[in-house]
């Protein structure tokens, strides 16, 4: 196992929806982990991955740039989700 960010490290991350509804915790996986540059983890439901998240970091004059990127993956709970938006 993996003591700090790596590929494929697993860790223990909690979902908070703008102080509305349910906070509750899932796993995630590294997906992306180049340190200054990038980092990306999916969410699992067990061993599926149900969304990605990524983070780019591009040198800004006297800062940084951060481009955030979500992706929601189709399976089966998505699908009763998106029907009834």
């Amino acid at each position: 196992d993996a003591t700090g960010p790596a590929l494929g490290a697993r860790f223990r991350g909690h979902v908070r929806r703008n102080e509305i509804g349910p906070v509750y915790w899932t796993t995630c996986r590294v997906t992306a982990c180049e340190p200054g540059r990038e980092f990306g983890f999916e969410g699992m439901l067990g061993d599926r991955a149900v969304n990605n998240w990524h983070y780019r970091l591009t040198p800004a004059g006297t800062g940084t740039d951060v481009t955030e990127s979500f992706r929601l993956n189709q399976n089966p709970m998505m699908a009763v989700y998106t029907a009834t938006v």
